[in-house]
Formats: structure tokens, sequence, C-alpha cells
């Protein structure tokens, strides 16, 4: 759970709204929501505790609540996707960081699907937008899928 709770922390100080994702209130009767909900509060002192709050000993006590920590895990990536970068506690900085990174990772899944005509403008937006704050890791990482696209 040591894992979890950093994103955890990341998703609930970003206070991410209006999406179907970790942390949402209203929807604390899932499993998942209770277990965010938990880790978020500190309410567990360990992970067998943890696990004997969600499910009855047994033999498979351990690989249930291995899934549902899994499951967690990947909604919580998900919803980092849905940081708004645009909050007055960010600097120009960071948010052509998040921004960059977070158009560079959609370029490469749109790809990855075969839209090309959409990818385009938005790498060669993304590429200008990495020059301007020299993310020199994403300028090389861009210039790669331009060669590749010829553009």
């Amino acid at each position: 759970m040591k894992d979890l709770k950093p994103l955890i922390d990341l998703i609930s100080r970003n206070k991410i709204k209006q999406i179907e994702v970790a942390g949402m209130p209203g929807r604390a009767h899932t499993k998942v929501q209770q277990l965010y909900q938990a880790i978020a509060e500190n309410r567990f002192e360990s992970e067998e505790e943890a696990a004997r709050f969600f499910y009855e000993e047994g033999e498979l006590q351990p690989v249930y609540f291995a899934r549902l920590k899994r499951q967690l895990r990947e909604r919580l990536i998900n919803t980092l996707f849905f940081i708004d970068a645009n909050q007055p506690s960010f600097n120009d900085y960071q948010r052509a960081y998040y921004t960059c990174y977070k158009y560079t990772t959609a370029v490469k899944i749109m790809l990855g699907r075969y839209a090309r005509s959409a990818a385009i403008p938005l790498a060669e937006y993304t590429l200008k937008k990495a020059q301007e704050f020299e993310f020199t890791d994403l300028i090389f990482e861009l210039s790669k899928v331009a060669m590749q696209l010829e553009i």
C-alpha cells in the first residue's frame, strides 16, 4: 500500500472532479473507493489489517486484496491524465511540463491506434512547446516521431 499512498495524495491534492475515477464522492460503496478513502485517511497500519477489513480470512484473501490494490492503482494512474495543469498553484513551466508530457503520450497512443492525421498536428504543437521550454527528452522523443512520420 505504500506505493499507492503517493498517488492518492497527488490525486487528492489536485482535486480532480467530474470524472469517473478514483476519489470521487458519491461512489464510496465500491471496495476500490473504500480502499482509496482508507489509504487517504491513513486508516490502516498494515496491509494485513486492510485485507482483513475487505475480505474474510482464508487462502484467497491475499489474492483478492492484491487484485483490489491493482484495480485502485490502475484507476489512480488513469486519473493522473486528468490533472488540470491550469490551476493557479502551477507556474508556466509546470503547466507546459504536464501538458507536453500528456500530449506526447496522446500522440503515441494516436499513432498506435492509426490516427496519424490527428497525431501530426498535436506532435508539431507539442514539439514547438517542448523547444520553447527546453524539454530535451521530449524534443528528442517527438523528433523521432516526426522522422517516422516524415513531417
